[in-house]
C-alpha cells in the first residue's frame, strides 16, 4: 500500500513540475516577441528562474535517495533554456551526488 501512495505522490509532483517547465518555456517564447526593454528584463528573470528550478530538481532528486529521478526523468522536467543551459544543465542531469551537483554549478 505504501508503495502505491509513494507512486501517487511522485506522479503528482512530477506532473506539477512538468507543467511548470511547459509554462516557463512558453512564457520565454512569448517574451521574445515583446519590445526590446521588456524582452531583456523578462528574459533575464526567466533564465534565472529556469536555472534555479534546474538546480532544485536535481537537489530534490538527490535528497530523496530514490531511483525515480534518473537522467531521463530529470531531462523531461528541466527547462530547455537558462544561463546554465546547455553545458551545465548536461552536468546537472548526470549528477548522482551532492558533490557532483556542487561541481556542476561552479
Amino acid at each position: 500500500m505504501w508503495k502505491y501512495l509513494l507512486f501517487i505522490r511522485f506522479f503528482e509532483n512530477f506532473s506539477t513540475i512538468l507543467l511548470q517547465k511547459i509554462w516557463f518555456e512558453h512564457f520565454y517564447l512569448y517574451c521574445q516577441t515583446l519590445n526590446p526593454t521588456t524582452k531583456e528584463m523578462m528574459t533575464d528573470l526567466l533564465k534565472f528562474e529556469a536555472d534555479c528550478q534546474a538546480i532544485q530538481i536535481v537537489y530534490n532528486s538527490l535528497s530523496a535517495k530514490s531511483d525515480t529521478y534518473q537522467e531521463g526523468e530529470r531531462k523531461k522536467v528541466i527547462p530547455n533554456f537558462g544561463y546554465l543551459y546547455p553545458e551545465v544543465t548536461e552536468k546537472l542531469l548526470k549528477a548522482t551526488s551532492l558533490d557532483m551537483l556542487r561541481d556542476a554549478v561552479r
